[in-house]
């Protein structure tokens, strides 16, 4: 069943239908949520929400540009998803396009006229109330005149493959780099959308490297042979999914018959949360001794949320129900990169490193390579490193505060410090521990953040212009170490003659509590 539609079209655009019309068609399929992706027009988003929000349908602000890749002279369709409030870039694009296509437009009445077709462009314009006359829209005016035109073949033999390169350059077509760049911009994710349809499987290497994030792997366009191949690029490249009904006239195509799943659209949305926070990730699939699975969509783990839109946070609020942030950090960190927050989210600073430091250190690894780091002071970090992980399973507030958010269960929790490493990385290791996991696949999740880490670190060192004889020096600080965790895990086994008792002693872990994690968190 498809749970999001990602690829809708109304009359602002090229579609036949209102915004009020089109989410009708939707609540009758039982989309869950949807994105209106008008080509080339954004100002009326705010509109699409208030609809929205009136039938209890999620939006996404989305939009289709109509791009072009001059390399090789062929169409390429971009959808943007989760752009943002003002999208000042997309809509400086759209408005050179939509005056171009409209001074085409009426030069193609012209070319219809001479065919043989009555028509003028007081016909088209009264089925385009919202904006220029887009083909679809010349198409409804024929078919007013000439009823069996009406079929989707007969509309493609008229306009779909009337394209030439002089044709092309008259439309305004969006250069498809500056497209994926404005999207960007605007706080969205560029999607690829329908790659069969102008051919782009050959450039698909091309756009990758202009940084494009995923693709449509659900569109009307495709057969057969297409499917495989959409996944071949998205293993290849790791992109994103995405995908919908590319709706425009409920005469020709239906809403909601491509699309997403719920399990698709979750994962799409964790993707998208992990371009914009560091080390994002949640905690799931992981069998416990007893023979559970952890849930998905229930514990999550990361970095800070710094500088997110209203649209991230609505992602994390509302989509994936988070409703408690615990900050391992210190306050001096917490304070040079506050967290940002929806409305409905508390927020918990509590320290999870509790040393006193003389020599003026903190877990702000960036500051501290920049201003600090020699040789002789690195190792001076790894040992209170190692220090710090010796010391955080024993008699910390920050962890009993987690497990007592994780017990209350009144909405999922996302923990976090500067990287989502350390502190963040011994959290996780002890949840999967309560609940009854493998220590090797406990283990196994900790180190996980290396995959993460790597782009995040380089970032850093550019960012803080490290110089490259110090990059490799500082591996041991920026990637997590499997001696690390041990360190950890040693304590907790040399205090302790079992993890019942540890649990029960530091953080008063009952076998009914832990039985009771189990029920929430697992399946």
């Amino acid at each position: 069943m498809v749970y999001a539609d990602l690829h809708v079209h109304t009359d602002y655009s090229d579609g036949i239908h209102s915004i009020e019309e089109t989410l009708d068609f939707a609540l009758e399929q039982g989309i869950k949520t949807i994105a209106i992706t008008d080509h080339d027009t954004v100002f009326h988003l705010e509109k699409v929400k208030m609809e929205c929000d009136k039938r209890k349908i999620h939006m996404i602000p989305g939009v289709e540009l109509s791009c072009y890749d001059w390399d090789v002279c062929k169409k390429v369709h971009v959808v943007g998803l989760w752009i943002q409030d003002d999208p000042k870039h997309i809509e400086q694009l759209c408005n050179h396009t939509l005056a171009c296509r409209d001074a085409y437009h009426h030069e193609l009445i012209e070319e219809l006229r001479n065919k043989g077709f009555d028509i003028t462009y007081s016909d088209a314009k009264k089925y385009a109330k919202n904006n220029i006359v887009f083909k679809m829209h010349l198409f409804q005016a024929l078919v007013e005149k000439y009823p069996e035109l009406n079929d989707l073949n007969k509309y493609r033999a008229l306009f779909a493959s009337k394209t030439t390169l002089e044709t092309d350059k008259k439309m305004g077509y969006i250069d498809i780099k500056e497209g994926i760049d404005a999207i960007h911009k605007d706080g969205g994710i560029a999607i690829l959308a329908h790659p069969c349809e102008y051919d782009n499987y050959d450039e698909i290497d091309k756009y990758v490297g202009y940084g494009i994030d995923g693709i449509e792997i659900s569109h009307p366009s495709m057969k057969a042979e297409d499917y495989p191949k959409v996944h071949e690029y998205v293993n290849k490249y790791n992109l994103m999914c995405s995908g919908g009904s590319d709706f425009h006239n409920i005469h020709l195509t239906s809403i909601g018959g491509f699309g997403l799943s719920q399990n698709e659209f979750d994962e799409l949305v964790k993707r998208r949360l992990k371009t914009k926070i560091r080390n994002f990730r949640d905690i799931k699939g992981y069998k416990t001794c007893d023979g559970l699975e952890m849930k998905s969509n229930k514990i999550f783990r990361g970095g800070p949320l710094i500088d997110l839109s209203s649209e991230d946070l609505k992602c994390l609020s509302q989509e994936l129900n988070i409703k408690h942030v615990l900050d391992f950090r210190d306050k001096k960190e917490a304070l040079n990169e506050p967290d940002s927050l929806a409305v409905d989210m508390s927020y918990y600073n509590i320290s999870a490193i509790q040393m006193d430091l003389d020599n003026g250190y903190s877990f702000d690894f960036g500051s501290v390579i920049k201003d600090k780091m020699t040789r002789e002071n690195k190792n001076f970090i790894i040992d209170y490193l190692k220090k710090g992980y010796s010391i955080m399973p024993i008699n910390n507030p920050a962890y009993k505060q987690m497990f007592n958010l994780l017990l209350e269960n009144s909405g999922n929790i996302y923990f976090h410090c500067t990287a989502g490493k350390d502190r963040t990385g011994v959290a996780g290791f002890l949840i999967m521990m309560a609940l009854g996991c493998k220590k090797e696949d406990a283990i196994k999740e900790y180190l996980s953040s290396n995959v993460d880490l790597k782009q995040i670190n380089e970032e850093l060192f550019e960012h803080f212009h490290i110089p490259l004889e110090l990059r490799k020096e500082c591996d041991a600080l920026l990637y997590v170490r499997e001696e690390f965790i041990q360190l950890s895990i040693d304590t907790i086994e040399q205090t302790y003659s079992s993890y019942k008792d540890f649990f029960e002693e530091e953080y008063g872990l009952t076998e009914e509590k832990i039985s009771k994690l189990k029920q929430m968190y697992c399946s």
